[in-house]
């Protein structure tokens, strides 16, 4: 079973960000700083997109706040870009 725990961000690297809604991964203290993943995914079922952050290894399992049905969040970054 998938919880999540939402939280206020901001990117500390810009000056002109706002705070946006971020929902930790069955984490209930979310450390805000640093997670191991954390993106903005699009939910298999009704389509809504919502930020997350992961503290585990994947598979990322993952529960929209909206529909709260769970689903598989793909990584799809390339490693080589870093």
């Amino acid at each position: 079973m998938v919880s999540l725990t939402p939280f206020q961000y901001k990117n500390p690297y810009s000056e002109n960000t706002e705070e946006y809604t971020v929902y930790a991964v069955n984490c209930t203290n979310p450390e805000k700083r640093s997670g191991f993943m954390q993106g903005h995914f699009y939910c298999n079922y009704c389509g809504k997109g919502s930020f997350f952050r992961f503290y585990d290894e994947s598979p990322y399992q993952c529960k929209c706040p909206r529909c709260e049905k769970e689903f598989t969040v793909e990584d799809d970054t390339d490693d080589e870009d870093y």
